[in-house]
């Protein structure tokens, strides 16, 4: 399953590519052109020859995955690695699996894996008091 689908242009420009038709073009600062789509349903990218493929499977080391697989905060408004989410939220994220009884999903499963790697590696992940609450706007 991918979890991270991005092109990296010679000018070291990311094309990241979230979410399905997530279709990212960008001019390189050599005039060529780049792209990326597909988000985590496939891939898709341009082909100038120069540019760089760089993508994530959730099978791939559970330490490149939980560096690579994104969730977005709605309050903060933008996407968080798994390795930087809160423990508070991360427990949130699986009981609301759990709830609407989707833990046949993969993605869970990864959940699961980044709660217990925390526990073995003995890594605590606070709260971050650095976003703004929608209505406080």
């Amino acid at each position: 399953m991918i979890i991270y689908n991005s092109v990296i242009t010679p000018d070291g420009t990311i094309l990241n590519s979230r979410h399905v038709h997530d279709y990212i073009t960008y001019t390189d600062k050599n005039g060529k052109e780049y792209m990326a789509d597909g988000g985590v349903s496939y891939l898709r990218c341009s082909n100038n020859g120069d540019e760089r493929f760089f993508s994530v499977d959730s099978e791939d080391p559970f330490e490149i995955v939980r560096k690579y697989l994104y969730r977005w905060n709605r309050y903060s408004r933008n996407y968080v690695p798994l390795c930087n989410i809160s423990d508070g939220w991360l427990q949130n994220i699986i009981d609301w699996f759990k709830m609407y009884k989707m833990t046949d999903n993969r993605i869970f499963w990864l959940f699961i894996e980044e709660k217990l790697y925390r526990s073995e590696e003995e890594i605590y992940v606070e709260e971050s008091d650095n976003y703004t609450l929608d209505y406080e706007q």
